[in-house]
């Protein structure tokens, strides 16, 4: 089974929901296994999801919002949501588990959040970021 995990970056105006007309689609990160990147808009993903069997997220239906306002479709894909599976298996007790609070549990370490904490926590836009720091 080919896997893709994918993960969007957008503007931040109203948490980045893709229902605010002020929000758009910054970059997509991808990794397969073999590939991984990071691409402005959604350029390539179409043809990626297009080659993999079942798609990878964490709070899978912020992503699907936006990469569908995009065009993108994943149909015929088998869709895996991490933070799903971290609510059946710790049983339904945290009805929103984090990425940074399962990265700690299964990884030991938190995850580095280098663009929340020096550029989103100072106000700064996602558009606004340095794509070298971004990518």
């Amino acid at each position: 089974m080919k896997l893709l995990a994918l993960d969007t970056e957008v503007t931040t105006w109203n948490k980045g929901n893709p229902f605010d007309q002020r929000n758009f689609l910054v970059c997509s990160s991808f990794c397969t296994g073999d590939e991984a990147g990071c691409v402005a808009g959604v350029e390539g993903i179409q043809d990626r999801i297009n080659q993999c069997d079942c798609v990878v997220l964490f709070n899978a239906k912020f992503d699907l919002h936006w990469f569908r306002k995009y065009g993108i479709s994943f149909k015929g894909k088998r869709i895996l949501d991490g933070q799903v599976a971290e609510f059946i298996l710790t049983h339904q007790r945290q009805r929103f588990p984090s990425l940074d609070g399962c990265a700690e549990k299964y990884l030991g370490e938190k995850k580095i959040d280098i663009i929340k904490e020096q550029y989103w926590s100072k106000g700064i836009n996602t558009n606004e970021i340095p794509w070298e720091e971004l990518s």
